[in-house]
């Protein structure tokens, strides 16, 4: 942040971030053309235009699963103003700026203590020293966009406790509510066709699904585009409909298009003279098909959205080249460098990946199944 004096930062989302027994809220902040994290304690509140909005409302929440009595004990850690390039590029949120119906809100409400009791997850409606999961949830309006036009749309949020370490011994705690993402969202997961839960812990393996894509939606119609760096799921509801799947990830839902979850039941797929796979060459012996493809492609699941090239060579899998997306970044780039060792360099992709843009997932999966002579420039 030193390096943009007399700059005006905005509030991407709240995270929690926990190294063993201890936790902390960090901000995802962007300036425009810079963005990372920051712990919140070394932030002071700044005046805010829709600070109305941020504490609890009668007339903005729609159910609470705590009594109306407790509502003034738990502040919101969310700000739901979402700035450019999140605006842009992408259909209208406007279509879902509507207060949900009774039916649809006890939908949602009964999906979520199925969930709770399927986890195990008791005490809800009490306010306590920590909290699991959905334990304890509301349903409430919030203003996106601008403070100009306050479109309020329906969200879910769950309660946590946060402990903040500071370093000096000094730990801040108290009960806040964070985002776990659109009410539409979680109607859509709790009317599903279907869902898969996966193990994030060894998920996914060299036969799992990857996510490939570094956005998601917070509503679909691709209304709403955020950063999504994970390619892990804990769960991904099929939805009946549409091009767009509803991925849970710890304790939030957003969408994110269908074609970029890439499922590899076999271990491997060929397309165009290239093999693509999970599994790590120089840790693996590879059994593909070398009539078929004489390049392998790996993703990397612990490093998302990049892959390394690899060409087959007198009997041996030779590393060819690394390719990974920098999504932290605006404009976004690619990590490049050629060979093992090699010199790394940061490029423009060869199909634009911008944030707000309509072509982020498509282009994306374009840089993936790219032909090995795109990257000889490189």
């Amino acid at each position: 942040m030193k390096n943009y004096p007399r700059t005006t930062w905005s509030r991407i989302q709240t995270v929690i971030l926990q190294s063993g027994q201890k936790k902390g809220v960090y901000y995802q902040i962007s300036n425009g053309h810079a963005n990372g994290y920051v712990w919140r304690g070394y932030l002071t509140s700044g005046k805010n235009p829709t600070a109305s909005y941020v504490q609890n409302s009668d007339v903005n929440v729609l159910y609470s699963s705590i009594a109306k009595k407790d509502w003034n004990k738990v502040n919101s850690a969310e700000n739901y103003t979402y700035a450019k390039p999140n605006l842009t590029g992408i259909s209208s949120y406007a279509s879902f700026a509507k207060k949900p119906t009774t039916a649809q809100i006890n939908k949602v409400v009964a999906f979520i203590k199925a969930t709770n009791k399927a986890e195990g997850i008791t005490g809800t409606g009490t306010l306590t020293a920590s909290y699991k999961g959905w334990q304890n949830f509301r349903i409430v309006m919030r203003p996106v966009a601008s403070t100009k036009s306050l479109t309020m749309i329906p969200f879910v949020e769950y309660m946590d406790n946060h402990y903040d370490d500071i370093g000096t011994g000094y730990d801040v705690s108290g009960n806040e509510w964070y985002s776990a993402g659109s009410f539409q969202a979680f109607y859509d997961a709790a009317t599903a066709k279907s869902s898969k839960s996966y193990d994030s812990t060894t998920q996914p393996g060299p036969t799992g699904d990857i996510i490939y894509t570094p956005v998601s939606y917070v509503l679909p119609s691709y209304s709403l585009m955020r950063r999504y760096p994970y390619n892990r799921a804990d769960k991904i509801y099929t939805l009946k409909k549409g091009s767009l799947s509803v991925v849970q990830n710890g304790l939030n839902l957003a969408y994110i298009k269908t074609t970029n979850i890439l499922k590899f039941p076999n271990r491997f797929q060929y397309r165009s003279g290239i093999a693509y796979g999970l599994t790590d060459p120089t840790r693996t012996t590879l059994t593909v098909d070398t009539k078929k493809a004489t390049h392998y492609r790996y993703i990397d699941t612990n490093m998302p959205i990049s892959f390394t090239d690899f060409t087959y060579v007198n009997g041996k899998w030779q590393q060819n080249f690394y390719a990974g997306l920098l999504s932290d970044q605006t404009p976004i780039k690619i990590y490049f460098r050629r060979g093992i060792g090699g010199q790394s360099k940061n490029i423009l992709p060869p199909y634009p990946v911008s944030q707000g843009s309509a072509t982020a997932d498509s282009n994306t999966l374009k840089i993936l199944y790219s032909p090995e002579s795109l990257w000889h420039q490189y």
